[in-house]
């Protein structure tokens, strides 16, 4: 565990009852700090029960009315010392729904904390892997932030856009997490190949050559709270266990974990991408987006899904306490017990 500036330093964090949110809430208290949790009114607080938590309902939607919200809380807790935005949507129908609320709501929210003189020691921004998207097919060199974003996806784009938002700000001191794909306990797209393969099936995506990473959520929270405390800022982190796998690697430690015989059933890009749109058309019969949509079929389907993590490791000392195969089996465990398999 990393040490804290000062006895019980404030931290912020939105998107708070949601998969990472929670993790970061647990995190935070297990370092001393005082955690004051940003969820929407409708939002349930099933894994946000420690009663050291203090609750707020913010909304991203006006940088005034924001301002407001955040003056009352400094008044009443005093100086907010680290903030972490980690609200944000993954799926949706429209484009502009990730911009209104990955890049818009950001941009609120910075300037709410300058017209509030709520300015933290540090706000983290946790963005994606999909911001700059994937690396170079032929050299398959790892994604750097050195690199040319090139998102594939209006996902990847909305989080982009927020990124530049942050950096052209130059009253915030910042950190920038980009993580690749994030499982673990509580997780529901992930989720879906563990019932999958629970059912004695395990489809892959068949792309040639290709190449990914993944992060367990217990070590992406370290390293958020850890770019939080640091003393450096303006900086930006991809976050992955460090390794690169095979696509159908996952899937093969799930069937591990489940204890299943399950058989094997690549999936080319092109079924893939017919079954995502029938997905869409079911789905949006009744309003909702499907976790196998055209954007993350796009993703899928590409070759490099590798990242650089050597800054993380240099300048946070990160390093992953879990392996691939651990992680999920810790995750299966607590899906069993859960009753969600």
């Amino acid at each position: 565990m990393s040490p804290v500036p000062k006895e019980q330093p404030t931290i912020l964090i939105t998107g708070a009852s949601g998969f990472i949110g929670s993790f970061l809430a647990e995190e935070a208290l297990d370092r001393g700090m005082k955690v004051i949790a940003a969820v929407r009114g409708t939002s349930s607080r099933k894994y946000l029960q420690d009663n050291r938590i203090v609750f707020v309902e913010l909304d991203f939607s006006s940088a005034a009315n924001l301002a407001g919200k955040l003056e009352k809380l400094v008044s009443e807790f005093g100086k907010i010392d680290y903030v972490v935005h980690n609200a944000g949507i993954t799926k949706a129908p429209k484009e502009d729904d990730y911009l209104e609320i990955n890049t818009r709501f950001t941009q609120n929210f910075l300037d709410a904390l300058t017209r509030a003189k709520a300015i933290p020691s540090k706000f983290v921004y946790m963005s994606s892997l999909a911001a700059y998207g994937p690396g170079n097919p032929v050299t398959m060199e790892p994604i750097k932030d050195k690199h040319i974003p090139a998102p594939l996806t209006a996902y990847g784009k909305s989080k982009l856009l927020a990124e530049n938002a942050i950096k052209a700000r130059q009253d915030i001191p910042w950190a920038i997490i980009r993580p690749t794909a994030v499982f673990g306990p509580r997780e529901k797209e992930i989720f879906a190949l563990f019932k999958i393969v629970n059912r004695h099936l395990h489809p892959w995506i068949r792309v040639k050559n290709q190449k990914m990473s993944f992060i367990y959520v217990k070590d992406l929270v370290r390293a958020v709270l850890d770019a939080a405390v640091s003393p450096l800022s303006g900086r930006s982190y991809f976050i992955s266990d460090g390794q690169t796998y095979q696509g159908n690697v996952f899937g093969g430690y799930v069937k591990k974990a489940l204890g299943k015989k399950a058989l094997d059933i690549p999936v080319s890009g092109k079924l893939m991408n017919a079954i995502a749109r029938l997905l869409e058309m079911l789905t949006a019969l009744v309003g909702k987006t499907p976790g196998l949509n055209s954007e993350k079929a796009v993703e899928l389907g590409s070759v490099n899904w590798t990242c650089d993590i050597s800054p993380a490791v240099t300048e946070l000392n990160f390093k992953p306490h879990y392996t691939l195969g651990s992680a999920i089996e810790e995750t299966a465990v607590w899906y069993k017990k859960e009753g969600w398999l």
